[in-house]
C-alpha cells in the first residue's frame, strides 16, 4: 500500500464507517500532475446513488481539510464508487450480499494450497452462521441440490452476470423469497 493509499485509508474509514459502509479498497493512481483517488466502497443491501454522493462529499470535505496534505500539491479526481459485479469474493460479508447471484468458484483441496482447483458453478445459498462456509445450489439436467463449500478451500470466485434469474427449485435451496429476488424482476 501506498503512502498517499495508507493515510487517505486511515483518514476516511472513520467517515465509511458512520455511514454504514464497509471501506473495500483505496486505489491512488498518479498521472502527471494529477491524481485519481478510487474509494470502493459496500454494505448490505447496497447503496443508492444520492447517498454514495453524500459519501463523496463528505470524503472530498475530510481529505481536502487534512491537517496535512496527502496528495501533495497534486489535483485529483475523487471517485467514490461500489464494487462491481465481476468482484471476487473475498469475505464472509461478499458471499452474504451476494446471496443468490450466480457463481464460479475454483476450490483447492484443502490443506493443499499448491494442488489443483476444482471447478464449480452455481448459485450463492446461504452462508453458515458462523461464517466459515457457503452452500452453492448446483444444477445439472433440472435438477438442483447443495453443495456446501468451506471459504478457506475457495481458491478464487467471483460473480457471474445473470439474465434468467433463479428457478423455483433454485430459490427453495438458496432460500430466496419468491418475488423480488436479484436479476428476477
Amino acid at each position: 500500500m501506498s503512502g498517499d493509499t495508507e493515510a487517505i485509508t486511515v483518514l476516511i474509514s472513520p467517515v465509511v464507517a458512520a455511514q454504514g459502509f464497509d471501506l473495500e479498497e483505496v486505489i491512488v493512481h498518479r498521472s502527471g500532475d494529477r491524481s485519481v483517488v478510487r474509494i470502493l466502497v459496500d454494505r448490505d443491501n447496497g447503496a443508492e446513488l444520492d447517498v454514495l454522493a453524500d459519501l463523496s462529499r463528505e470524503i472530498s470535505d475530510v481529505v481536502d481539510n487534512a491537517p496535512e496534505p496527502i496528495l501533495g500539491a497534486l489535483a485529483y479526481t475523487l471517485e467514490v464508487t461500489s464494487p462491481g459485479v465481476d468482484r471476487p469474493l473475498t469475505a464472509p460479508r461478499h458471499w452474504r450480499r451476494a446471496h443468490g447471484r450466480k457463481v464460479i468458484v475454483q476450490i483447492a483441496a484443502a490443506g493443499s494450497p499448491d494442488a489443483p482447483t476444482e471447478k464449480v458453478a452455481g448459485r450463492i445459498g446461504r452462508l453458515n452462521d458462523d461464517e466459515t462456509s457457503v452452500d452453492v445450489v448446483l444444477t445439472h439436467g433440472g435438477r438442483s441440490d447443495v453443495r456446501p463449500v468451506e471459504l478457506a478451500d475457495v481458491a478464487s470466485a467471483v460473480v457471474q452476470v445473470d439474465f434468467g434469474g433463479p428457478s423455483a427449485d433454485e430459490r427453495e435451496l438458496c432460500g430466496l423469497p419468491e418475488k423480488n429476488v436479484r436479476g428476477n424482476t
